[in-house]
């Protein structure tokens, strides 16, 4: 249920793409200072990039010294975005930026999940639903920033999510979420509604009825 104030921007099914675009250099200057991304995410970034990393180089409030980002060790969230982007579409030239930036994030649940952090996580968590339920946790251990993030379980099928604020592009996240559910080889529906003073909330549907 969507509350007063609120409005359901998007719901996101697994396998439909998103459509349009959006202003990335808005974006970067909507990134707050305080907010950063671990190095290992900033990495596989590289990969995809290649040779086109070093047209942006300049772009970035801090590039990584000797050609490699430190895995945890915190940089820009701002550069992340910049360099996020641009992979996206490097990857997904053929798609919109919206969808492209959600599927670039589908890896980074793999990321995570060969970290120290991400091992440990796992180690106790069984199925989509617990994942779900330890965002809270993996976002502030893995990007830290002036947020508040919390999750609570609606039934057994559906964790809902708030950030307050969101900072970002809510798409990206909603990647990130769907490939948390990849791994465990099932299907998701996830309803976005923005709220008053930047709250952003999904609720997350997992496995549902008639899907594997």
């Amino acid at each position: 249920m969507v509350g007063w104030g609120a409005v359901l921007v998007e719901t996101v099914h697994s396998g439909i793409a998103l459509q349009g675009a959006y202003d990335v250099e808005a974006e970067v200057r909507s990134i707050p200072q305080g907010y950063g991304v671990k190095g290992m995410f900033f990495d596989r970034l590289l990969i995809v990039l290649g040779q086109d990393f070093e047209s942006l180089r300049a772009t970035l409030d801090k590039p990584p010294e000797r050609g490699r980002y430190v895995a945890f060790r915190d940089y820009p969230g701002a550069d992340f975005v910049r360099l996020a982007a641009a992979a996206a579409r490097k990857a997904y030239p053929r798609l919109g930026l919206r969808e492209a930036i959600r599927r670039l994030a589908f890896d980074d649940f793999k990321v995570f999940a060969d970290s120290t952090v991400g091992k440990v996580t796992l180690a106790v968590a069984s199925d989509a639903r617990s994942v779900l339920k330890k965002v809270p946790f993996i976002y502030r251990s893995l990007a830290p920033g002036d947020w508040d993030i919390s999750a609570e379980e609606l039934n057994e099928r559906t964790v809902r999510l708030d950030f307050r604020p969101f900072i970002g592009r809510w798409e990206y996240a909603v990647g990130q979420f769907e490939g948390a559910i990849l791994h465990y080889g099932r299907r998701s529906i996830i309803h976005v509604s923005e709220h008053p003073e930047g709250h952003v909330r999904f609720d997350v549907e997992h496995a549902f009825a008639g899907e594997a």
